[in-house]
């Protein structure tokens, strides 16, 4: 591990300057992702990029549809205050967990450490460098948990990129020791089937359960067989995190057909697949439930006893959902929205084509009590298409 200390700079506040310049730019530049993909992800490159679109986008620019140079636009209850560069890492953002004032960011490359107690002015407090894409970051007291679903020598922060299909490759969680928030401390690696794609906690007095999403399987990947079918949970002990270890693996789709899962695809993978993990989950301890998004299939938890979660029920959308990618409780647990990640997140989907329940937000109810807890759909929800032009289309799909 890598302790990256710097000189701590004051960054001037800048708006959204870059916004339009940043889209072409991305058009134009940008590669593929090291971890496991979202199906209809892709790599863009600068050949795929016609030089019609580019001109879509310059003109888009022109017309005030994007926003343009130094423009911010926002809606009314929300104020853009700072923007903060990136430093030493220049891989890709990943997710952001908060603690009192602290923000956390994970990168590609590792994770950053930020002091928000002025919000205007925040400052970087650490950048611990450790290579493990997607690195997607959570915390719980003085423990931090990073997700690696990319293909690594070993567990450390000194890895390489290694095939999966050797045995010795990696991929799993870490976990660190931010009991310093200057100093974080590496505590903990435990190695998981098909990696970590995403993670939750489920908070408890003496320990931190981690419940491990990952998916897509292959017969040539030793530690990710098919058919996979599950989630693995992880018991870190609080005051001997370095005990962390794999506790359960339930199987979640045991069978074929329904029981199995599937994915109705998207505009840009066609076909059906078949439903082999979880893309992220949602706990709500405070009701002993936990929702997940797995990829063809909206599933409902018991976590009641956190290290065997229950599944209560298990729904599909073969009509409208192409890759359920995230959910979200209401506190009174009664609700959950579920979004669909048609095209990958960037295929454009707002047009007449498409329609307005494709790509959308799945919103269902919860019924009943206890164990016998149900999902039952009630509508979608979509954000609207913001062109006044009908030239083209935009990606508007929730992820």
């Amino acid at each position: 591990m890598t302790l990256l200390n710097e000189p701590r700079r004051r960054r001037r506040s800048t708006g959204v300057a870059a916004a339009a310049a940043g889209l072409l730019a991305a058009l134009l530049t940008a590669g593929p992702a090291a971890a496991t993909p979202d199906p209809g992800d892709g790599a863009v490159t600068q050949k795929e990029v016609s030089r019609s679109a580019q001109a879509q986008v310059r003109a888009a620019m022109s017309d005030g549809e994007i926003p343009g140079q130094d423009e911010v636009v926002h809606s009314d209850n929300i104020e853009h205050v700072a923007n903060i560069p990136k430093e030493a890492f220049t891989g890709f953002n990943s997710d952001l967990a908060f603690q009192g004032k602290y923000a956390f960011a994970g990168n590609y490359d590792g994770f950053r450490i930020f002091d928000i107690s002025n919000p205007r002015a925040p400052r970087t407090v650490a950048q611990v460098l450790c290579p493990g894409s997607q690195n997607d970051i959570s915390v719980s007291g003085d423990l931090l948990f990073l997700s690696t679903d990319s293909s690594r020598s070993d567990s450390s922060c000194n890895s390489t990129t290694q095939p999966a299909t050797e045995k010795s490759s990696w991929e799993g969680m870490k976990v660190f020791d931010i009991s310093d928030k200057a100093n974080p401390k590496y505590v903990a690696a435990v190695e998981t089937a098909c990696g970590s794609h995403t993670h939750a906690l489920v908070p408890e007095r003496r320990n931190v359960y981690v419940y491990v999403s990952s998916y897509s399987p292959n017969a040539a990947f030793p530690d990710c067989q098919p058919p996979h079918d599950g989630i693995s949970v992880i018991k870190v002990p609080r005051k001997a995190p370095e005990k962390a270890a794999v506790v359960s693996f339930p199987v979640l789709f045991p069978g074929e057909g329904q029981d199995g899962g599937g994915n109705p695809g998207s505009p840009t993978n066609p076909g059906v697949a078949k439903t082999t993990g979880c893309h992220d989950i949602t706990v709500l301890p405070s009701k002993d439930l936990a929702a997940g998004a797995c990829m063809g299939d909206g599933i409902l938890f018991s976590i009641k006893d956190p290290e065997h979660p229950k599944v209560l029920d298990q729904v599909e959308d073969n009509v409208n959902f192409a890759f359920w990618h995230s959910a979200t409780f209401n506190q009174k647990a009664n609700k959950v929205v579920f979004t669909d990640e048609l095209g990958g997140g960037g295929a454009a989907t707002c047009n007449a084509t498409v329609g307005p329940n494709r790509g959308a937000d799945g919103i269902y109810d919860i019924v009943g009590k206890g164990e016998k807890r149900k999902l039952v759909f009630k509508s979608y929800y979509k954000i609207p298409a913001t062109r006044r032009t009908p030239r083209t289309a935009w990606p508007t799909t929730a992820r």
